[in-house]
């Protein structure tokens, strides 16, 4: 474990602490990736740390852990790290809320590789419930006492090196999606946030964990923050051929994919179909050029290829 960061400070100071932080921004990413050095540990009571995601200034997530005794209904104990998305009503965290049962929220404890997009539900509330445990202690009439203990929350007891899910607005009123990577310890005591990424393109879907960005073949051109997928095709290298492999790479992960290969008179030699992102197909074709045909989502494109 890295030692222990600064935890204790107002939010209005968390701005002076980001040059601490280790930011991998090059102008060709896909994912704007920063470094917490060292690691921010919360693990004691009023522990807290906000991070600016696109350091535009503005806290947009921010983090808390508390414990406390209340008097309601016997004596009880309230241990709590929570989550909260702050700086703006648009910011969220992928989490689910328990309304109407009870009014609170729950951060997803995702695990690296899975999928961050509009497909998972979001919460914008500002207190959210990663861990928490609730010990209630009632006297009994001969004297003795009766602990009744309950918890709950994804990160609870403990979790290691999953991640929380975020769709924040940026300084142009942009959304993103992004991750901030967190080990939850010692029954939901502790709690370290170790490094955070986000898309670049607008609303474009991340995976947990991903450096590179789901578009790994692409060169970023600032001047097209969008994600519509006709736009996502154009100039970009989608396959490419080894011996006589086809390795696919789609910008996205969007289900089923057609693909017919021509040969330059114009006749289909072959074709197939595969789901996802990625794949790998052994075409067994003659050296030579050849176009291939995507069509996905009713949108067709072709791009030239050479096997050899």
């Amino acid at each position: 474990m890295k030692r222990k960061q600064f935890n204790k400070y107002k939010l209005s100071d968390y701005s002076a602490f980001a040059i601490t932080f280790l930011c991998l921004h090059s102008a060709d990413a896909k994912v704007v990736y920063t470094d917490i050095e060292p690691d921010y540990v919360l693990d004691s009571d009023w522990d807290h740390a906000v991070l600016d995601i696109d350091g535009n200034g503005t806290g947009d997530f921010w983090f808390w852990n508390i414990s406390y005794y209340t008097s309601f209904t016997g004596m009880n104990y309230i241990e709590k790290l929570w989550a909260g998305a702050i700086g703006d009503s648009r910011n969220e965290i992928a989490g689910v809320s328990t309304y109407p049962v009870t009014m609170y929220y729950k951060p997803y404890a995702i695990e690296e590789g899975l999928i961050i997009n509009s497909a998972m539900s979001f919460q914008n509330w500002g207190y959210q419930r990663m861990a928490w445990k609730i010990t209630h202690t009632n006297h009994t009439w001969g004297g003795g006492s009766v602990y009744i203990v309950q918890s709950g929350g994804y990160w609870f007891p403990e979790k290691t090196d999953h991640y929380l899910g975020i769709h924040f607005v940026d300084g142009d009123e942009k959304y993103h999606y992004g991750w901030i990577r967190c080990s939850v310890l010692d029954s939901g005591r502790t709690l370290i946030i170790k490094d955070y990424a986000y898309e670049r393109f607008v609303d474009s879907a991340i995976v947990a964990g991903d450096l590179l960005g789901i578009e790994p073949n692409v060169t970023f051109n600032p001047e097209v923050l969008q994600t519509d997928i006709t736009v996502q095709l154009e100039n970009k290298t989608l396959v490419y051929s080894f011996n006589n492999m086809l390795y696919f790479n789609l910008p996205l992960s969007i289900g089923n994919t057609d693909y017919i290969i021509y040969n330059l008179a114009g006749s289909a030699v072959f074709s197939g179909k595969f789901n996802g992102q990625h794949a790998e197909v052994n075409v067994n074709l003659p050296a030579g050029t050849y176009i291939v045909e995507f069509i996905l989502n009713g949108y067709k494109h072709s791009q030239k290829i050479i096997i050899n």
